[in-house]
């Protein structure tokens, strides 16, 4: 049995007693994430412990992460980051232009709208960099009504930020395979897998400069300090002032192939 994260992983033990061997997948610690009251935290926490305890084998997707735990959690446990699946872009714009946008004239964000992900001030550093030619879209669904949903949607009124809402498949192929620019705001990430799939597409990017951020290794000039608006607004006006418009980067060690390979070793081993 796989689980996933360590909020299922309170249920380990009960796996444990119909015999079955259990490999545990550490994608975030999520009690970190602003969403969560206290009581909702200490589960997760209680959660996170039964998990790594019973676990037979546990993948960690942050190696970062990995390293806060003891050895006999780290003996049990191997860094496989996640993957990304390539795809050739896509020349069709009938989606972005129903969203009133035109190629290379927005800059992508994909995400949740959670407060981990840091939306409300990337908006604002939108919005100070006076780059009105170039729109903002807001591509992510909503987990459930909230005060910061509702001070999302506020803002990006006020700014005409598009909310593109949640979006897949052919949709979200135009997104990436159009824009600008990708901007990756975020407070908290386990392994972002948002960065693989704009590298994927050969964006410029920039990131907020958190650990998990820099595991896809990015060049320097990419990050900016999380939380900063005048920083981030500073980091957009030199970006669409560039000439740049693709970039490569190494990403053949993150493919699904790859890290395929990897887990199935994982199963193999138990």
């Amino acid at each position: 049995m796989h689980i996933h994260n360590i909020g299922p992983g309170m249920f380990v033990p009960l796996l444990k007693l119909f015999g079955l061997k259990v490999v545990l997948t550490y994608h975030s610690a999520n009690y970190e994430h602003k969403k969560w009251g206290y009581v909702a935290r200490k589960i997760l926490k209680l959660s996170e412990w039964i998990a790594l305890k019973w676990a037979d084998a546990i993948i960690f997707v942050n190696k970062m992460q990995m390293g806060r735990f003891k050895d006999k959690i780290k003996v049990k446990s191997r860094y496989i980051p996640n993957g990304v699946a390539v795809k050739s872009p896509s020349m069709n714009t009938d989606f972005i232009e129903g969203l009133g946008l035109a190629p290379q004239g927005y800059i992508l964000v994909v995400g949740r709208i959670t407060q981990e992900k840091g939306f409300d001030y990337l908006i604002n550093g939108y919005a100070a960099s006076s780059h009105d030619k170039c729109k903002l879209v807001l591509a992510g669904g909503i987990d459930h009504k909230s005060a910061y949903s509702s001070k999302i949607k506020d803002l990006a009124a006020r700014h005409g930020v598009v909310m593109a809402g949640y979006v897949d498949g052919e949709p979200l192929r135009q997104l990436y395979s159009h824009a600008r620019l990708f901007v990756l705001p975020s407070y908290n990430e386990g392994f972002p897998l948002v960065l693989l799939e704009a590298m994927s597409y050969h964006l410029p990017i920039l990131a907020s400069d958190i650990p998990a951020n820099k595991l896809p290794e990015l060049p320097e000039g990419c990050f900016f300090k999380v939380g900063d608006v005048p920083d981030l607004a500073a980091h957009i006006r030199r970006e669409l002032s560039s000439s740049q418009r693709r970039v490569d980067y190494a990403i053949d060690g993150y493919t699904w192939e790859n890290v395929g390979l990897q887990v199935a070793k994982v199963f193999g081993d138990l």
